[in-house]
């Protein structure tokens, strides 16, 4: 950090020196040695104090950086391992496909046809359940969608999209991050509710040029929030929290707004962004 920015500690430790010596003569005239001295030892330690504060404002940079890319990374391998059962699961249908086709061809050649359709339906409803749900017409959304749901059922939280969109004015992955955040913050309140009382809801939109997106969840607390800083509650306060900041970091990328309501009961985000495209 101070190899990066000795130019600029330079100039203001030169800045710092004039105006001592200046505000000296200003005073006394001229420069006594014991002046002098004392010139110097406040530059020093003004300097010192300086280093001090931007050292640990560019640390506190550093760290909420590198909190955020480990949030990306955590998502992307998420989005890895979602991929790769997909995959499993495909590889295993088209293996099976062809004992499935055997069996009904033995059910409609012994004119069994409720077998069949028995079977037909069990099947159909198996590979929805795998395949996962199309919740909106983007791909990108349904993806993120479906691997939190599966968290949400092992929770025991309700879950319900309101969806009337046809794209989105950012990229896959910024959304992707975006999202990802903003629903375990919701599967991580609404998991304390009472069970059964724990629901979220998500609104997507496209209203003229405008893209706009709101996750509602319920929660059993008021969040603690400091000059626009949400604080999180739990004790490992450096490993957590920063998923809201990494949200408001991508939507200042996109020159969007986003607003935040909550109570005892409720958190609602809800984020505004314009489509230039």
């Amino acid at each position: 950090i101070l190899r990066t920015r000795l130019k600029e500690l330079f100039i203001i430790g030169l800045l710092e020196y004039v105006l001592l010596i200046v505000s000296i003569i200003y005073k006394f005239g001229t420069i006594k040695k014991e002046n002098f001295v004392m010139t110097a030892c406040l530059l020093v330690v003004s300097n010192i104090a300086l280093i001090g504060v931007y050292v640990k404002f560019q640390k506190k940079t550093l760290e909420m950086r590198n909190q955020i890319l480990d949030m990306r990374c955590k998502l992307m391998e998420e989005e890895y391992e979602e991929l790769r059962m997909s995959y499993d699961r495909y590889r295993c249908l088209v293996h099976d496909e062809k004992h499935l086709l055997l069996y009904i061809k033995e059910c409609l050649e012994n004119g069994e046809l409720d077998s069949c359709i028995t079977f037909l339906n069990h099947y159909k409803r198996e590979s929805i359940r795998y395949s996962g749900v199309a919740w909106t017409g983007i791909p990108e959304i349904n993806f993120m969608l479906n691997i939190k749901v599966r968290k949400m059922e092992e929770k025991n939280i309700f879950f319900k999209v309101d969806s009337k969109i046809e794209k989105i004015p950012m990229k896959d992955i910024d959304f992707v991050v975006l999202l990802g955040n903003l629903l375990d913050n919701a599967i991580e309140a609404a998991e304390k509710c009472e069970e059964g009382k724990g629901k979220i809801t998500c609104i997507f939109r496209n209203i003229n040029d405008m893209f706009i997106f709101k996750v509602k969840n319920t929660s059993i607390y008021k969040p603690y929030e400091k000059n626009t800083k949400f604080y999180t509650s739990k004790k490992e306060k450096d490993e957590h929290g920063w998923g809201i900041e990494s949200v408001k970091q991508i939507v200042r990328k996109y020159n969007g707004e986003i607003d935040f309501k909550y109570d005892k009961d409720f958190f609602e985000v809800e984020i505004i962004i314009s489509d230039n495209t």
